[in-house]
């Protein structure tokens, strides 16, 4: 089950999702069913835009999270699936390969106030926050839900450690995230954080990668 309730916690995955069968990749497909599956989570919180569907009591969506994106029994950060964190992005990016930042900047202000703002992950400045970017919040989001937020920047840059990557974002993750990379007021030091992370796993390259077979884009 993709959407599974126990002990008061809702816990997602990309098992079985809204992906395309088209899509022929197996960890893109996982990726990308993850996150529509976390959509149809937030639907059934009232945070979505589609039409909450009745819960069942397995999948009752309790206000408390744990997704998991990446299809890895015991994912790390040496085995990381590139392909199923860029399809976690794609379509957490509404199955684009980009979308404007200022479009990314009402929609998160919306939800968390007018200090929040993407604009620190769009790295090469050219106005659009693309998968690749989009996917180094997933690994902060990650990394942010086994560390206390006074952890996290040290001397401008993340503390990176391969332990805390394991392929699950907890509801205390997000939480992190939100009041650490969402902050307008440490822009300098988000994006140091940033492209430490871009660079580190070589997401650019991923990119192209993921790119270059257009099967990877179905919808």
């Amino acid at each position: 089950m993709s959407i599974n309730a126990i002990m008061n916690v809702t816990y997602v995955n990309g098992q079985t999702g809204p992906c395309s069968d088209k899509v022929k990749d197996a960890g893109v497909k996982y990726g990308r069913n993850a996150i529509g599956n976390h959509l149809t989570y937030l639907n059934e919180l009232g945070f979505g835009t589609a039409d909450a569907t009745i819960c069942t009591e397995q999948t009752r969506a309790y206000p408390n999270f744990s997704l998991k994106y990446l299809p890895e029994e015991k994912p790390t950060a040496e085995n990381l699936n590139k392909m199923a964190l860029l399809g976690a992005a794609f379509a957490e990016l509404g199955n684009k390969m980009s979308i404007p930042v200022e479009t990314l900047n009402k929609k998160i202000q919306q939800a968390f106030g007018p200090k929040a703002s993407a604009t620190s992950f769009d790295l090469n400045n050219d106005g659009q926050i693309d998968i690749a970017e989009d996917a180094v919040s997933f690994l902060m989001k990650d990394m942010a839900s086994k560390q206390k937020p006074e952890d996290f920047i040290k001397t401008g840059k993340l503390n990176l450690s391969a332990k805390d990557i394991d392929g699950n974002i907890t509801q205390a993750g997000e939480d992190n995230f939100n009041k650490i990379f969402l902050n307008t007021e440490k822009s300098a030091e988000i994006k140091q954080s940033v492209d430490q992370i871009y660079k580190t796993f070589k997401l650019d390259e991923a990119k192209n990668i993921f790119a270059a077979d257009k099967n990877n884009t179905e919808v």
